[in-house]
Parts: structure tokens; sequence; C-alpha cells
């Protein structure tokens, strides 16, 4: 009976933690969601399970146009962690699967000293949100080119008003 309960125990501890040399990293897996104006954040914790000095690097293996990682190189001390967090900003509609990988390489420069990696995998669902039909229409469109579009009416609106506006005030005071 202490057996199974030994094992059962074992293999919930495994499940928690994703390992490999020199690191570890928790959650195993990442779900991420998000709308057309709001990224999908992850956050997860990386973890120096080694007994030395290590620099982590992190980074998507695709995406890396919408995907942004931060912070995407650290060091970290003998047993020591460092939260990060991924935001993906898609422009589209969709489920978007990719792995995040995060290398460990020593700091004390040997021969014998391998750096150590793992991927998690990263999973990011955009939806439309609470968003009306017109917001939808907005979301269509590249959001620089949007703003552009904004700001020119309203410098259009601005002068309409300030033309018109000071015709009727100088027949007034007339």
């Amino acid at each position: 009976m202490k057996s199974a309960a030994i094992i059962l125990v074992s293999l919930f501890l495994i499940a928690a933690n994703a390992e490999a040399v020199g690191l570890s990293v928790s959650p195993p897996e990442l779900k991420a969601s998000g709308t057309f104006f709001s990224p999908a954040p992850a956050k997860f914790t990386v973890r120096n399970s080694s007994d030395e000095v290590a620099i982590f690097e992190v980074y998507p293996d695709d995406f890396e146009d919408s995907i942004k990682i931060s912070p995407k190189s650290f060091i970290l001390e003998a047993g020591g962690k460092r939260e990060v967090e991924a935001s993906a900003d898609f422009k589209k509609l969709g489920k978007y699967k990719t792995d995040i990988s995060i290398v460990a390489k020593p700091v004390a420069n040997s021969a014998f000293k391998a750096a150590g990696g793992l991927k998690i995998p990263l999973i990011v669902e955009i939806n439309e949100g609470k968003i009306s039909q017109l917001g939808l229409i907005f979301a269509s469109f590249d959001r620089n080119a949007l703003v552009v579009a904004v700001l020119l009416l309203s410098f259009v609106i601005l002068g309409f008003v300030l033309k018109y506006g000071f015709t009727k005030f100088k027949k007034a005071k007339n």
C-alpha cells in the first residue's frame, strides 16, 4: 500500500513540472485567450534546478512577430526562479499552437558542461469577445491604418467646426 502511494505521489510531482538538465518550468503547458483588442497573456515560472549560476533565454518557436516574451534573457542563481510572461497579439480569429523554448547555459566555461533546454506548448485562442458588428469590421483593418484614419477624420471635423463655427459667430456679432 505504501509503495502504491509513493508511486502515485511521484507521478503527480512529475506531471506538475517539466524537467530538463538544469531547469524546470511550471506549468508544463500554457493556454491563453484574448480578443482583437486585448492580447492573450500567459505566465510561467522558470527555475534553475542546477547547482550553478546559469543564463536563461526564452523565445517562441513560431509567430515571433505576434508573441512577445518578457524577459527574453536573464540570469538565475542556483535554485533561483523567475516569472516570465508571454503575450500573444494575433490579428485574426483562430487557435494558434507553438512551443516556447527555454534554454539554460552555464555561466562557468567548461568543456564538460552542456546546456539544458525545454519546450513547453503554448495554445492561444483569439475570440471575437464582446464587440459589436461595427467593432468586427474595424478589427479586420490594420490597427495603424485605423489610427491614421481616425486622426485624419478628427482633423477634418475640427476644420469644419472651426470654419463654420467662426462664420456663424461673426454673423451673430454683426
